[in-house]
């Protein structure tokens, strides 16, 4: 799904706050792929789109219910890649009956959109090696993106650095304003700098820009 064909993905939750945010995050980080949401599985049934689901992430909930029937989700809705479950709670308990239930991996309503966007990276290249091997009848590598840069090519300050990274966490600016020692307008001061030099138009899309710049983020 980092290729150049589009995903097709579906969420299917209850919740439809966290439906919608979850919608608006994919959108905003991969805005090639095909979206669509349902609140339950009887929605979307024989309702989707020709051809297979890419990527499906589902309610542990509805998910636990197919289980407990003896269906299998992934052929039902004719799921040809991968499947998320989305827990309430990282419990690893819940966690392992997720994958027991045929999840690929979890995501859980509180965690940090970094950690959510993880996942789904590491689904979308688990997707295109899929896509590759049926292209061209058998394996063939997928290359990650790459993911080493400088501060100086986003010429922000180790300061800037660390709200960033506070806002990966999915931090308020009240809440990073009092982890770093700052003021509430320094933290927006900030933020205007951080979002001019990532090109983008909201914290979503700070975010998901700031990737690649994980791992080279310097510390104040």
């Amino acid at each position: 799904m980092t290729g150049n064909a589009p995903a097709r993905v579906l969420i299917v939750d209850a919740q439809p706050l966290f439906r919608l945010g979850l919608l608006t995050l994919l959108e905003s980080a991969y805005p090639h792929w095909h979206i669509s949401d349902a609140h339950t599985l009887a929605e979307i049934r024989g309702q989707l789109w020709e051809g297979a689901i890419d990527l499906l992430f589902i309610d542990s909930h509805l998910l636990g219910q197919e289980a407990a029937q003896g269906r299998t989700v992934a052929s039902s809705l004719n799921l040809v890649s991968s499947l998320v479950a989305i827990t309430d709670t990282n419990d690893p308990i819940v966690t392992t009956g997720c994958l027991g239930a045929g999840a690929d991996a979890t995501i859980a309503r509180t965690d940090p959109i970094s950690r959510t966007l993880s996942v789904v990276d590491m689904m979308s290249v688990r997707c295109d090696r899929e896509a590759a091997r049926e292209s061209h009848g058998g394996m063939a590598a997928v290359p990650l993106p790459e993911t080493t840069a400088t501060s100086e090519i986003l010429n922000l300050t180790a300061r800037q650095f660390d709200v960033l990274r506070l806002l990966a966490k999915g931090q308020s600016n009240k809440v990073i304003a009092r982890d770093l020692g700052l003021s509430v307008s320094t933290v927006k001061v900030h933020l205007n700098t951080v979002f001019r030099a990532l090109g983008a138009r909201n914290r979503v899309e700070a975010v998901v820009r700031a990737r690649p710049f994980q791992e080279s983020m310097p510390v104040s």
